[in-house]
């Protein structure tokens, strides 16, 4: 009996192939970033309290979990100082992603980092950090638009984190230790995926 070649099955359209791995960076990296105005985004979302110098309101809901502290998470974001709205730090201008491991943020991105952990995977927020959490009384010499005791505003989209709890940034990482880190990255991914675990494998940047 001749045996006959099964045609391949077709993938509907948004359909994600077993071995892939869905992440939200390339909506945010190789896209159009948020539209940038004159200042920050006005928001009408509810304004949430994560600690008394720091509020988030939602722009974009993401999903999935939230990153746990010594996660390294990639993100993009534009910064003002409230007062003036002069904007003084823009990584989709550099079109470079922030890489950010909580808990071992420099201190003037303390605030940021207390609202990055509240995010989930693709959420795009404003986040608004009192002074005693960014550069503080002095002010910034890198950055001449933030005066002494600068309230900041931070638009802010988190890419993705990684859990493997490397705490370290992937810039300060070994030749070995960037393609351990991957390695484990792809196998947790297709992992998660093989169990139909969709929402916690499009975490993985």
């Amino acid at each position: 009996m001749e045996e006959v070649d099964e045609e391949p099955k077709s993938q509907a359209p948004g359909e994600v192939g077993e071995s892939e791995i869905v992440t939200e960076d390339a909506a945010f990296v190789r896209g159009e970033p948020p539209q940038d105005g004159d200042g920050p985004p006005k928001v009408d979302s509810e304004v949430e309290v994560l600690h008394d110098k720091v509020t988030k309101q939602i722009i974009k809901e993401g999903h999935g979990q939230k990153p746990s502290k010594y996660s390294t998470c990639f993100l993009h974001y534009r910064a003002w100082a409230e007062s003036t709205r002069h904007k003084f730090d823009d990584t989709w201008l550099e079109q470079q992603p922030l890489e950010m491991v909580l808990g071992k943020e420099k201190k003037e991105t303390t605030g940021l980092a207390i609202g990055v952990s509240s995010m989930k995977a693709g959420e795009h927020a404003l986040l608004h950090v009192g002074w005693e959490l960014g550069y503080g009384k002095e002010g910034s010499f890198s950055f001449p638009n933030v005066p002494p005791m600068a309230d900041l505003v931070y638009e802010v989209v988190l890419i993705g984190f990684d859990e493997t709890k490397e705490g370290k940034a992937r810039s300060d990482m070994t030749v070995e230790e960037r393609i351990g880190a991957a390695d484990r990255r792809k196998m947790d991914g297709n992992a998660l995926f093989k169990e139909e675990k969709l929402e916690e494998a499009m975490q993985q940047p």
